[in-house]
This record gives C-alpha cells, structure tokens and sequence, in this order.
C-alpha cells in the first residue's frame, strides 16, 4: 500500500468532533505481539480489498496504547451505515478481537482518554445498528468495568 493514511495522534481534538459519540469497533485480528501493530490490516482490507475511499475508523487504538489518527477519515466516514451512524459518530477501532480477547490496559486508557478529550457524551457499539458482534463480549465487559464509568447508550 502506498499511501499512508494514519499519522499518531497529537491528542488535539478537532472542535467539529467535540459532543460525538464514539461508535466502538474491534477488527477480527488475534493480537500475538503487543508491540506490533496492525492498523496496516485494516487499511488493506478496507481501501485495497473492499474497494473503500478511506480506512473507515477515524482512530485506531493498537494493542500497546498508541492512537493513530486519519485525517481523511474524519472528513467522511465510513464505519457504519446503519442509522446515519457515519455522520453522528465517530468511528474508533480497538486492534484486537473482542470476542476471544480483553483490550489491553494500554487500549482501556487511551480510549478513555479519547472519551475525556472529546468531551463524548456516550459511546455506542457496532453491534447495536448491524448483524455483527463488533465489538465483541470481551470490550463491552472490559469497558463496563472502566473506572471512568464510561456511559454506553444501546440501542435495541
């Protein structure tokens, strides 16, 4: 892949994003290594793969904690079409596959701090608005448990 399209964030939050809800998604991707990040998987399955004009999350949070950020993403989203979610919400990916496994610590306090930064009333989830498990069991009981008491609005 040519193109890079995801820069670590500067923990900057644009104003534009400030009150969105955060829609949570997790890709289906066992992490082995911890330092070894994995948005590249993302980007070749949803740009190269699936034919998208952009990854589609505009943050990814990888296993050790680091945020990347995708400038293009958050000019269109693409995350979720169900209930005009692509223009109500932000789309944020924790790497990991939260149906067979915990988020990090390091991804539970980055996602916190995205939370605290964006001033985010709530955070939603994927599987709410589509047939998908997204985000998986094991990210709605990592965040339940989440001593910022991060409010998750369902919709069902």
């Amino acid at each position: 892949m040519s193109k890079k399209w995801y820069q670590l964030w500067d923990k900057n939050p644009s104003p534009s994003w400030i009150g969105k809800e955060m829609m949570v998604h997790t890709p289906v991707i066992l992490v082995k290594e911890e330092k070894k990040h994995y948005r590249h998987i993302i980007e070749n399955d949803h740009v190269m793969i699936r034919g998208w004009i952009n990854p589609g999350y505009t943050f990814v949070i990888e296993f050790d904690g680091s945020v990347w950020y995708c400038p293009e993403t958050a000019k269109y989203q693409i995350h979720c079409r169900s209930g005009g979610q692509n223009k109500k919400s932000l789309g944020m990916c924790l790497i990991g596959d939260g149906t067979k496994q915990e988020p990090s610590l390091k991804q539970m306090k980055a996602l916190e701090e995205l939370i605290v930064l964006h001033k985010s009333p709530s955070i939603i989830y994927h599987r709410d608005f589509s047939s998908k498990e997204c985000p998986g069991d094991r990210v709605i009981h990592a965040i339940a448990r989440s001593p910022l008491g991060i409010l998750v609005r369902r919709y069902q």
